[in-house]
């Protein structure tokens, strides 16, 4: 069968020739046969977005919802365990009233307990409250002299309503255990407390306004790029708000060196000193039983890679960063394993770094502290935190049914009484907030300086 071959097109050089072409040319860039150029550059309408941070604190808080139609004040009901110092309540009854030969409450005046008799205050006769106290002592004093010895316990207000509370020494809970004698009736009775813990629901939001012509004649896509920017500040004031209210709410406070509070903070985190801090804070976690919220990454079979203890997590910022990477532990080795070292990463959290004996560190670009300036005059350096937050100790709370961030838009073109001409446009976004300290005693902050 025979083949169809095309014969090329030859075309000559006179037909081609540069010199013949009459029509509009752009020639250098800045001049054309038709007029001069205004456009002499390339413009990418890709762009370059800014890095934004992701929500890093959102990750460490509980979440609570209430129902519309329920006001803006959300309650939730804490109760206290029996055995802890703050169950502070006047439901107990202390076992016998040595003066009254009868069972009587917890008194508002005081006195003094010895074994299962108590001495209080309101038995003695005379005005002065401090010679009826130094009696109700003597009297429980002598009572225990005659009855093996010890020391007498000072009873105040509420004091039997958590038996021996959380005390830890032995003689103060061996002398309060609840002894119940033969035929034993109306003692040792404790008190229950339930404390209830509530916030305000507030609404935030922030608005763009354009007007057509940023449309029709800007180079960018104005629309897109509003919203991405609205929704980018959203997220990060959410975070903002997030973290604002665990610092402000963190019940076990440390500072560094000799410090007593912010004012006076001078020292960084330095030497073995930093790393017994973190030391005590943990240790004082650990007592509040505050949950641990990583678990043990254990030893592997790869080279130069560290076990990691289960602990707790905190916030820092890179200044605090860099001075916790120079501590050392009570033997003089780096205290600072990074994460790179960890024997495994498949538990690793958002943002985390490294870690120092039972914590965790996750750095936080978007870390506040406290400024030394005309607003902070009182202070003698920048105060920086270290920032625990355990399960359960904080939460935020969202409104049942509605959109965490609502957003709204109007285009330019429609006219009302406040836009005549229907030129301008908006973008918006609001949303309802509420943080909720839940257990402060197990959010824990420790206030430093910073290289």
């Amino acid at each position: 069968m025979k083949k169809f071959i095309k014969e090329p097109v030859v075309f000559s050089a006179t037909a081609i020739a540069a010199d013949d072409f009459t029509g509009h040319k752009y020639n250098n860039g800045t001049d054309a046969t038709s007029g001069a150029n205004t456009v002499t550059h390339y413009y990418d309408r890709m762009g370059i977005k800014a890095a934004i941070d992701e929500n890093i604190f959102i990750q460490a808080a509980d979440k609570r919802s209430m129902p519309k139609r329920y006001g803006k004040t959300y309650k939730t009901s804490k109760w206290l365990h029996i055995l802890d110092d703050d169950n502070m309540n006047d439901q107990g009854n202390l076992v016998w009233d040595e003066a009254s030969q009868s069972y009587v409450a917890a008194p508002e005046r005081g006195g003094y307990k010895a074994l299962n008799k108590c001495f209080m205050d309101h038995n003695y006769d005379g005005a002065d409250t401090a010679a009826k106290h130094a009696a109700a002592q003597a009297d429980a004093q002598a009572y225990l002299d005659a009855h093996g010895g010890g020391t007498p316990i000072e009873i105040t207000a509420g004091y039997t309503g958590n038996q021996y509370g959380g005390s830890r020494d032995i003689g103060y809970v061996a002398e309060n255990m609840p002894v119940l004698a033969e035929g034993a009736s109306g003692v040792n009775r404790v008190g229950v407390t339930k404390i209830t813990v509530e916030t305000s629901l507030k609404r935030f939001g922030n608005y763009v306004e354009y007007t057509d012509e940023a449309e029709m004649f800007s180079e960018d896509n104005v629309q897109i790029h509003y919203r991405e920017e609205l929704g980018y500040m959203a997220g990060q004031v959410y975070d903002d708000l997030v973290q604002i209210d665990m610092i402000n709410g963190a019940g076990v406070v440390a500072y560094t060196g000799t410090a007593t509070s912010e004012d006076t903070v001078t020292d960084i985190m330095a030497g073995v000193q930093g790393y017994n801090l973190i030391r005590k804070v943990e240790k004082q976690l650990f007592v509040n039983k505050a949950k641990k919220t990583t678990s043990v990454i254990a030893a592997s079979t790869k080279i130069a890679t560290t076990p990691v203890n289960a602990g707790w997590t905190a916030f820092i910022d890179s200044d605090v960063k860099y001075d916790l990477e120079a501590l050392v532990d009570v033997t003089g080795e780096s205290a600072w394993i990074p994460v790179h070292k960890y024997a495994s990463s498949g538990s690793i959290r958002k943002g985390e770094v490294g870690a120092i004996h039972d914590t965790r560190f996750i750095e936080a670009p978007r870390m506040m502290f406290h400024k030394k300036d005309e607003e902070n005059n009182s202070l003698q350096a920048d105060v920086h935190y270290i920032l625990y937050v355990t399960p359960d100790s904080f939460a935020t709370v969202g409104l049942q049914g509605a959109n965490k961030i609502q957003f709204k838009a109007k285009a330019p073109g429609k006219a009302d009484f406040t836009d005549i001409y229907g030129l301008r446009g908006f973008f918006s976004y609001n949303m309802f907030y509420a943080g909720l300290v839940l257990q402060p005693e197990r959010l824990a902050k420790i206030c430093c300086a910073a290289s």
